[in-house]
């Protein structure tokens, strides 16, 4: 329940502003995401591809241990990781730098400020 304050309670700062995040911090976290986003998207991207093994074997290029799913052999294993790979490349190689893109553009001004001369 939320409970308004007395007029002898006193507020202090780290309660009304519970989380402050410094602009240096946010630099920071963008920085490290695109050092690992090449990384991430590479490792999401192979987890579609399979290796074939004499002629017919088909594995899991990044885990051999899961069999590719076929018309002879489905594996839900396979179709599982498709799922989760899927899930992973809409969110961290799109929703990284699309979420980056939103914030530059959301302090464009502050950025790059208009200016009068020529």
């Amino acid at each position: 329940t939320f409970t308004t304050p007395s007029p002898t309670t006193s507020i202090h700062r780290s309660n009304v502003y519970p989380l402050t995040v410094s602009y240096s911090s946010v630099s920071s976290i963008v920085m490290l995401l695109f050092y690992i986003l090449p990384v991430v998207s590479r490792r999401v991207c192979q987890s579609f591809t399979c290796d074939t093994f004499g002629g017919n074997e088909h594995f899991l290029k990044v885990d051999y241990s899961i069999r590719c799913s076929t018309d002879a052999y489905p594996s839900a294993a396979y179709d599982a990781m498709l799922v989760y790979a899927s899930t992973m490349m809409l969110i961290y190689p799109i929703g990284g730098p699309l979420v980056v893109l939103l914030l530059l553009r959301n302090h464009r001004s502050r950025l790059n400020p208009v200016t009068d001369q020529p």
